[in-house]
């Protein structure tokens, strides 16, 4: 969001006169009426002054640390991003654009080989010994074996699922889910749309970077293009349905530490919300294989070799926007903890857990 007020402040307002261009009806010109400061039209002169001068008002309120998502397989998901605030074919050059921070600067080519590149990628196989009658006793559960509907993992983490579900519902922690406004999406699109425009003026032939429909058309409506660059997450924020979305499970032996936010260290303890430490390590590259995840409890005392650097540093859950609350479903399933300290007494934890089904569970959960 910082980078529209940037562009905003380019000398020969270049950036401002291109979203005019594209289309004049934006609300950048036009005005939002959801926001302070915002209302009613503006010339092209005025409008990068009203980005600045209401940046406090459209700016994201909350701060939202998240953990960047895999691309494993990226067919199976037709939406970007934890919020699915992107259309997928739009997320490579979407990225580029952000990481350069100047359409002007984008290597749009490179980009266009890499969408079908991450939507066949596979994951890494889980690289330890996995038993094969556990694990096909957990796939029975994660179809829904002994779980209520609402439960059944494989009914939200299936292919090209685009249901965002609310982050109410899920009790998780809600920030990365509010950030986006009006003014940050139809800016950032612009932003893309720029750089997409830069390289069709200099490679007519070659419209890949435009927004396309299921039938490879590119679509001329400018508010559905805008909308497949960044969906329309403002909106749902007004209208209470912002959340997050469930796609598909693989490599999730490799994903952790879990959630948006990264708050969960391992599947046991997403699985089993008592055993959810509110302290733990990030960034030791061990593996903690009786937990699933990476380990979280200790820090090694020496690096993993001569020339490795070690950066390891202690996640809080207590600090706001860190919350490790949320996504209960199959907790019915994990034997009683209460009482046990999550790293005090992990070892027990251990013992415990692994009698039950959520062992079943985890076991297959590293097959995927």
């Amino acid at each position: 969001m910082d980078s529209i007020f940037l562009h905003s402040l380019r000398p020969d307002n270049s950036y401002i006169k291109f979203l005019y261009q594209d289309n004049p009806d934006n609300p950048i010109f036009t005005g939002f009426d959801t926001i302070p400061g915002f209302s009613g039209p503006v010339a092209v002169e005025e409008a990068g002054v009203r980005i600045r001068k209401t940046f406090k008002d459209w700016v994201s309120p909350v701060a939202a640390p998240i953990d960047i998502k895999s691309l494993n397989w990226s067919g199976h998901r037709e939406l970007a991003n934890w919020d699915g605030n992107q259309g997928a074919e739009a997320r490579t050059l979407a990225s580029g654009t952000s990481a350069t921070g100047d359409p002007r600067k984008v290597n749009v080519r490179i980009h266009e080989p890499l969408n079908p590149l991450i939507n066949n990628l596979p994951p890494p196989p889980y690289p330890f010994a996995v038993d094969r009658e556990r694990a096909m006793r957990g796939m029975a559960i994660f179809n829904g074996e002994g779980l209520q509907e609402h439960e059944k993992c494989s009914g939200c983490h299936m292919p090209n699922n685009t249901t965002i579900y609310p982050a109410k519902e899920l009790g998780v922690d809600e920030n990365r889910a509010l950030v986006t406004s009006d003014v940050a999406r139809y800016g950032l699109a612009g932003v893309v749309m720029e750089a997409c425009k830069i390289f069709i003026r200099n490679n007519p032939d070659n419209k890949w970077c435009l927004p396309h429909d299921k039938q490879g058309n590119v679509i001329t409506d400018w508010e559905l293009a805008n909308d497949d660059y960044f969906k329309d997450t403002p909106g749902r924020v007004r209208n209470g349905t912002y959340g997050y979305k469930a796609d598909m499970l693989h490599g999730i032996w490799a994903r952790a530490p879990y959630l948006h936010n990264g708050s969960v260290p391992t599947l046991m303890h997403l699985v089993c919300p008592d055993t959810r430490p509110k302290k733990f390590n990030r960034g030791v590259v061990y593996y903690d294989q009786d937990m699933v995840g990476f380990v979280w409890n200790v820090v090694p005392r020496q690096r993993y070799s001569p020339h490795d650097i070690q950066l390891v540093k202690t996640y809080d859950t207590s600090v706001f926007s860190r919350s490790n609350k949320g996504h209960e479903f199959g907790s019915g399933l994990c034997p009683d903890t209460k009482g046990l300290d999550p790293v005090a007494n992990r070892d027990k934890i251990i013992e415990i857990v692994s009698s039950s089904k959520v062992a079943d569970l985890l076991e297959y959960l590293k097959t995927l």
